[in-house]
């Protein structure tokens, strides 16, 4: 199955996650993503309609942005794992660059 995998990221904070979809444009996946965010937001406080996902973060801090890392033919298993290793990748290449994404400005003390 081929998969392609994206990066949601926050500019500000450097705070990214990254996500596969099987879906043929990876677009309609951010898509898709933004619109359960939509709905969540819209939802009255008291409703459990829409749950929370950890992705909304992203949609919330008006300085999301996302883009495509690879594709890929893979089994979801391989996909799962291959996920993870993007996600380090990135990670080391932040500190390598002088940015530490585990160091959002709220948590940094002065």
């Amino acid at each position: 199955m081929k998969f392609s995998f994206f990066a949601l990221y926050e500019s500000k904070t450097d705070d990214f996650d990254v996500f596969y979809t099987s879906m043929s444009d990876y677009r309609l996946r951010v898509s898709s993503m933004k619109s359960t965010f939509r709905r969540w937001a819209k939802q009255d406080i008291s409703e459990d309609t829409y749950p929370y996902f950890d992705y909304f973060k992203f949609f919330m801090s008006g300085y999301m942005s996302y883009a495509l890392l690879e594709k890929k033919e893979c089994s979801k298993e391989e996909a799962i794992e291959h996920t993870k290793v993007l996600k380090e990748r990135i990670k080391n290449r932040l500190k390598d660059a002088g940015s530490d994404p585990s160091q959002t400005p709220d948590s940094v003390s002065s």
